[in-house]
């Protein structure tokens, strides 16, 4: 969550975001949170980037897919 973040508790950030995603799988917020805490827990410096990278994705997936629907397009 966004407390979590503040309060750079990253484990728990981490988790809320995830569960925030297996709820609603196109909140591109929970996708942008997900990213920083998975970079602020390290998972970059040590090599692990694929789930970082896929967050990344996803996050802008779903600001593309909310332009659309604004926009009437979806």
């Amino acid at each position: 969550s966004y407390a979590d973040i503040k309060a750079e508790r990253w484990s728990e950030a981490t988790e809320a975001a995830r569960a925030a995603l297996a709820l609603e799988p196109t909140n591109a917020t929970a996708w942008a949170n997900l990213g920083v805490t998975l970079y602020k827990l390290g998972d970059v410096m040590q090599g692990k980037l694929d789930e970082l990278i896929g967050a990344l994705q996803q996050e802008h997936q779903a600001e593309l897919l909310a332009a659309e629907e604004r926009a009437g397009v979806a």
